[in-house]
């Protein structure tokens, strides 16, 4: 209930600060992180409002921006409250993995849940890309 009394608050902050139509909100306006990181072009800026999300995140070939609440307000209580949690099972539950960006930034989230049965990393993989990972707590991912 609190996020939806924040909303038109929130969206009127984001109006004054002269974000462009190439910002996607989840979960208003798109129902999954990864359905609004499909619909992204380079150079989106992709919003998460509070919330707890389980899912495993793929980028591909894409230089996008994805920020909780925590890019304006500068409250650390938006990380613990924008939760990444992966989901799947298998050798590979990698929260987020990202491949062939040349600038891609992270920022604001507490990432757990990924659970690698392999070498590989199961917290945030990243292969032949630049990542911007910034004020996220990455904590009970596991990999042997």
């Amino acid at each position: 209930m609190r996020e939806l009394l924040l909303f038109p608050i929130f969206m009127f902050a984001l109006g004054l600060l002269g974000l462009s139509q190439d910002t996607l909100f989840v979960p208003q306006l798109h129902t999954s992180i990864q359905q609004a990181i499909d619909e992204a072009a380079d150079g989106s800026l992709i919003l998460i409002a509070p919330g707890i999300y389980y899912e495993n995140l793929s980028i591909i070939d894409k230089d996008i921006q994805i920020e909780s609440c925590f890019a304006s307000s500068a409250d650390v209580n938006e990380i613990e409250q924008t939760k990444i949690i992966g989901s799947q099972n298998g050798s590979y539950n990698r929260v987020f993995e990202i491949f062939d960006s040349e600038a891609t930034t992270i920022s604001g989230f507490y990432i757990s849940g990924g659970n690698s049965t392999t070498h590989h990393a199961s917290g945030i993989y990243i292969n032949n890309s630049t990542v911007d990972v910034s004020n996220c707590f990455i904590t009970e991912n596991k990999s042997p």
